[in-house]
């Protein structure tokens, strides 16, 4: 048997173990949690200031096309995304910059096509449905749309303004919330209006 004392210092040297033990783990929990609600919040922030542009391809006897190509181009920033319909033919193209965008879709046997003018604002869900013809893939279908589509995917509603079009309104009182009254269903404070960064800015002073 252990004269008292060792056995008094084998449980201190057991606890200090034990010690050392459970602060990495109270850590990783801590990192965990912290890395999950940045995530959440990123996930918040993405829908809330980012659009979407999804559809489908078909050809012209309503088949539809998986594996088809679709290049998502901003015209106003020179930036592409590219997606790949699957097996249902359907594409979607989510955390958008509001702006304005051409949606081109290639497959082989079948001419490209070209929807240019797709206007996509905060917070919008815009589909955008395709059907290509039989023909060459080096010879391009271009369709205008001058219009902006209608958002039939979701109930939210929000807007862009332009650097322009707020540089040539008063504003009372330079406040540049009051510029939301100017957007359909955005007249309260939880409506959402974008505005350039830089023109923010410029409204403060």
């Amino acid at each position: 048997m252990l004269p008292p004392p060792i056995v008094s210092g084998a449980l201190e040297m057991e606890s200090a173990m034990t010690s050392v033990t459970v602060k990495p783990r109270m850590t990783g929990c801590v990192l965990i949690t912290t890395l999950v609600v940045l995530l959440f919040s990123f996930a918040i922030f993405a829908q809330a200031n980012f659009g979407r542009i999804l559809g489908s391809v078909k050809d012209p006897t309503g088949a539809v096309l998986p594996g088809a190509s679709i290049s998502i181009v901003d015209t106003q920033r020179g930036l592409a995304r590219t997606v790949t319909t699957d097996e249902a033919g359907l594409y979607n193209a989510p955390t958008l910059i509001p702006g304005t965008y051409t949606v081109r879709v290639e497959f082989p046997g079948f001419k490209t096509l070209a929807r240019e003018n797709v206007v996509l604002e905060v917070g919008q869900e815009i589909r955008v449905d395709l059907t290509i013809e039989p023909g060459a893939q080096s010879e391009t279908v271009t369709v205008n749309e001058a219009i902006p589509l209608v958002d039939a995917t979701g109930s939210t509603l929000g807007g862009t303004l332009s650097n322009s079009d707020i540089n040539d309104m008063p504003l009372n009182g330079r406040n540049y919330q009051n510029l939301l009254n100017l957007r359909a269903g955005c007249g309260d404070p939880a409506g959402r209006l974008t505005l350039d960064p830089e023109h923010q800015q410029h409204s403060s002073r």
